[in-house]
């Protein structure tokens, strides 16, 4: 009789796990999308930069 007890209180706490895994999963894909936007956007900004300094080299060779 104890044995059906815990089992059902080992899966009660295995779902619970499961669950609770499955969510954080979801945050933390959401998260690296969000740092993968990020990213692109200081490569962007790190391009714009990059032309911005071509432009002051050849003014300063002129």
């Amino acid at each position: 009789m104890n044995n059906g007890i815990y089992a059902k209180i080992l899966a009660g706490v295995l779902t619970i796990l499961l669950v609770t895994a499955t969510i954080g999963g979801f945050n933390l894909t959401a998260q690296v999308a969000a740092m993968g936007s990020e990213i692109n956007a200081l490569r962007e900004d790190f391009r714009e930069f990059k032309v911005r300094l071509i432009y002051v080299e050849r003014a300063v060779r002129e």
